[in-house]
């Protein structure tokens, strides 16, 4: 199966190119929505969510009951791993290149925050149930637990059509994320390492044959992995993001600070790197319940930004300035000038205020003993906290999306001065 998944991936990237894998992944999308909206079927008619819960407390309480102070802090690390090491996946950022315009780069994110929201809750959902419902999986088998509720609905209820729908749903996840991955990770390498070092003269032809060897080379890689494993899913999904982690301080600061340089910031990205690899090899992979990826990148950051700003002020850095002036601007025919400037999440106080607002809230270090106590659907009370605060948290990134805004046309300059760039300049 896992040879098919490969050819599967192989063929329809290979094949269909960039336009034709984002539309598959559109398709894919909507039916692991739906495999999880039947998920929630299957937690019904296998006897509900409350019951198993009621199990859980007699055979896991630990699972139910507020974590300990290590684990609270294991958990901030985990959420600020994903949050700065997200805006860097390779394949995600594609598809947000792709956008037509602000406008519709906001509309995305209005409709992405209440699907993210329900997918996590759900999965969520199934695996606390699965708790209760299989309570003797192994760690392993826990990667599983979709299948073996799949098998239980068989054995109960006697119908395959809902399970055969689900197990559809997971499989179009599944080539949806793999298949994006490797299609960019191939292209990146063809274009910048390929046609960059290797033939800077191969024309456009050889460069995507070039990156169908490198997406052949990193399928047989990830066969090699899949068949010997030595991490869980998620410890690969974790590991992924120490790494990722590690470009995110040129997102960060290049985005607003012109001061940011190009060899300081490789630097960074390297030592980052080193410094979280070292960790890992050294046995110490969470130093005091903080991952090795977030000590990577404080050092990265560190090297950055005290290298770009003690070599002074160059050519380079005044170059970045009159890019990050022009980008800041989207042509527009509503306005006297051309051009619209917008001010972004990060330029607002109140987006600040509200971000720590919300990440504090998101781990229940706040919670009383007492909300130890059962609510609804045999829930503790301290877990309904948190399942609030993932709902506040969906509400700010839509709020982000208002506070996102073009400035005001009486404040914008009337005409473009000669040391703003031209379009072409730019390109």
């Amino acid at each position: 199966m896992i040879v098919l998944f490969a050819l599967v991936i192989l063929l329809y990237v290979g094949i269909g190119g960039f336009r034709g894998t984002a539309l598959t992944a559109a398709l894919q999308g909507a039916l692991m929505i739906f495999a999880l909206s039947m998920m929630l079927v299957v937690i019904g008619l296998l006897g509900g969510f409350t019951a198993q819960m009621n199990t859980v407390w007699q055979v896991a309480p630990d699972k139910l009951t507020l974590p300990s102070t290590s684990t609270m802090t294991g958990w901030y690390s985990t959420i600020v791993l994903i949050l700065l090491g997200l805006p860097t996946y390779i394949h995600i950022q594609q598809f947000y290149l792709g956008v037509r315009d602000a406008e519709d780069l906001r509309r995305t994110f209005r409709l992405q925050a209440p699907i993210f929201l329900f997918a996590a809750l759900t999965l969520w959902l199934i695996g606390m149930f699965g708790s209760g419902a299989l309570p003797n999986l192994t760690e392993s088998q826990s990667e599983q637990l979709v299948p073996f509720l799949l098998g239980s609905f068989v054995q109960s209820q006697g119908g395959t059509l809902l399970p055969s729908l689900i197990s559809l749903g997971v499989i179009m996840a599944t080539l949806s994320t793999a298949g994006a991955a490797v299609m960019v990770l191939s292209m990146v390498l063809s274009k910048d390492l390929y046609r960059r070092y290797v033939n800077p003269e191969a024309s456009d032809s050889r460069v995507i044959n070039a990156s169908r060897v490198v997406l052949a080379l990193f399928l047989l890689l990830a066969l090699g992995v899949s068949f010997s494993p030595s991490l869980t899913i998620w410890g690969w999904t974790e590991l992924k993001f120490e790494f990722l982690l590690q470009a995110t301080p040129v997102f960060i600061f290049g985005l607003y600070s012109h001061r940011i340089k190009n060899n300081p910031a490789i630097a960074g990205m390297i030592i980052g790197c080193v410094v979280a690899v070292g960790l890992y090899l050294t046995g110490n992979p969470e130093p005091l319940g903080i991952h090795a990826g977030i000590i990577g990148f404080l050092v990265n950051s560190v090297v950055m930004i005290g290298g770009s700003y003690l070599s002074g002020v160059d050519e380079e850095t005044e170059r970045a300035k009159e890019i990050l002036h022009f980008n800041s601007r989207e042509p527009s025919e509503e306005t006297t000038t051309g051009t619209v400037k917008y001010i972004l999440p990060a330029q607002s106080k109140s987006f600040w205020i509200g971000l720590g607002i919300v990440i504090a809230i998101l781990v229940p270090w706040y919670a009383p003993e007492s909300w130890n106590a059962r609510a609804a659907f045999g829930l503790p009370i301290w877990t309904w906290g948190t399942i609030v605060a993932l709902c506040i948290e969906t509400a700010f990134v839509l709020f982000a999306t208002y506070i996102w805004r073009e400035e005001s046309p009486t404040s914008q300059p009337s005409t473009v001065t000669d040391d703003q760039p031209s379009e072409e300049e730019i390109v």
